[in-house]
């Protein structure tokens, strides 16, 4: 199903707090078992259906592969390290298109990434990434997370369907999916 590697561009870095604990130990990369990965056991079983259940839809439209893993920390690399072997590990889009997009939040380090795969780089821009996790920083500091990933997964597919960002009001008002 994800087949193909993602280009290693820097998009969008953003740190939400302060660094909490942090190890010398390399965390391993989990398998790809589901499009939607929590290990910090943070959403609910109804919110990850919810989550895989629109990016399901995005890959039924149009083949965008989108995968989101949420890890209590990256250890002592950074989340674009990190974010970069999950990607080569996990493969995502599809190959000779590399229309993959990996979501990464690591919850205890207050970081998030998007990494985009070259096939939706004219679209999801550094500077697009960049305001979509901007849009979703109220709601993890608020500590709602299921909410911040949810505008973060609404803006990647409102963009990558040639729509329009959503505000976090608009997005927490109404359905895009």
């Amino acid at each position: 199903m994800f087949n193909n590697h993602l280009k290693n561009n820097v998009n969008s870095i953003i740190q939400v707090g302060n660094n909490s604990q942090i190890t010398n130990k390399v965390i391993a990369v989990p398998r790809l078992t589901r499009i939607v990965t929590d290990l910090t056991a943070t959403l609910n079983s109804n919110q990850i259906l919810d989550l895989e259940s629109k990016l399901e839809n995005l890959q039924n439209f149009n083949g965008v592969q989108f995968a989101i893993l949420l890890i209590p920390s990256t250890g002592p690399e950074t989340i674009d390290q990190f974010s970069m072997r999950v990607v080569k590990e996990w493969k995502l889009g599809r190959k000779g298109i590399n229309d993959g997009v990996l979501f990464l939040v690591a919850k205890d380090d207050h970081k998030m990434r998007i990494e985009v795969g070259y096939g939706l780089e004219a679209k999801l821009t550094n500077e697009v990434c960049s305001l979509i996790i901007q849009t979703a920083i109220p709601n993890f500091k608020n500590n709602d997370i299921f909410g911040g990933i949810l505008i973060v997964v609404k803006n990647i597919i409102s963009v990558v369907t040639n729509s329009r960002l959503k505000s976090s009001q608009e997005v927490n008002s109404k359905l895009l999916i």
